[in-house]
């Protein structure tokens, strides 16, 4: 690992020890971990979208509808299908999420219309409502 230095946190004592690191010693580390400054920036940037999507995620959380809220919690995804969605992805993956179709990336955003007549699971005590294209979405009704 790397060379550090603990000193007590200034801030309070009661607090963990702050540990400093050398800089150049941390460069070499994320050069061998990316291989390139090119590569270590996109990662940089992957990590800071990836942060605003959380943060856009917790805002939505709090805020809209139950559906919504339930939306906001999983992704947009009921659970059960994004898990299954994720499973078959990971199935024979190599490096990396799976390419996206330019067909599918240029195709117009949809709106779900959800069927009239939604599912209860006695065992879950979950409902799950339907949109025509076959997207699924799981709540609890309060």
């Amino acid at each position: 690992g790397l060379g550090n230095i603990r000193l007590p946190n200034p801030n309070d004592k009661r607090y963990g020890d702050m540990r400093l690191y050398l800089r150049f010693q941390v460069e070499e580390l994320a050069f061998a971990t990316w291989g390139s400054s090119e590569e270590l920036l996109l990662e940089k940037e992957r990590r800071s979208e990836e942060r605003l999507n959380r943060a856009e995620a917790k805002r939505k959380l709090k805020s809209g509808t139950p559906e919504e809220q339930v939306l906001a919690r999983c992704g947009g995804h009921s659970s059960k299908a994004a898990k299954q969605r994720k499973g078959r992805a990971t199935a024979g993956a190599g490096e990396g999420p799976p390419a996206i179709p330019a067909v599918v990336r240029s195709a117009p955003r949809h709106t779900h219309a959800f069927l009239l007549e939604e599912e209860y699971c006695e065992a879950t005590d979950m409902w799950t409502k339907r949109c025509a294209c076959g997207f699924a979405v799981e709540y609890e009704r309060l």
